[in-house]
């Protein structure tokens, strides 16, 4: 796991597998691992569960006199990657898209700031939907 760390702010820690067709084996390896990172346990202790609104969550055994302590985790899978996004103070989202051709220019005059715009427009035709 690389580490980007900035002062004085919380941060996500995303991990990135190879995924084998939607099975489960993949991301079970890097919820256990982002929950023994986050949680300072091994990876072993990690439980996988779902919140209340069916979200994933991480969980090791809290002391005798507390319950378990859980990380909420976002997990995103596009093609052959699956990815796993987790932060200690609360919930993180991603979203993994595949690269495909859009109609970028259309998109960003509907979506982006004018200067935003300006900077896609002037890139080449072949890199808009990349960038």
């Amino acid at each position: 796991m690389d580490q980007l760390t900035v002062s004085d702010r919380d941060t996500a820690y995303v991990w990135v597998g190879r995924d084998t067709g939607g099975r489960p084996g993949p991301a079970v390896r890097l919820l256990r691992r982002a929950g023994a990172a986050l949680l300072g346990r091994a990876e072993a202790e990690v439980v996988l569960a779902h919140g209340p609104a069916g979200n994933p969550v991480v969980r090791i055994a809290g002391p005798a006199n507390a319950g378990p302590v859980e990380l909420p985790v976002s997990v995103s899978r596009a093609g052959r990657i699956v990815v796993v996004a987790a932060r200690a103070a609360g919930p993180v989202g991603v979203d993994v898209e595949e690269v495909r051709p859009l109609p970028a220019l259309a998109l960003a005059r509907r979506w982006f700031a004018p200067a935003e715009l300006a900077w896609l427009a002037g890139r080449g035709e072949a890199g808009r939907a990349v960038d």
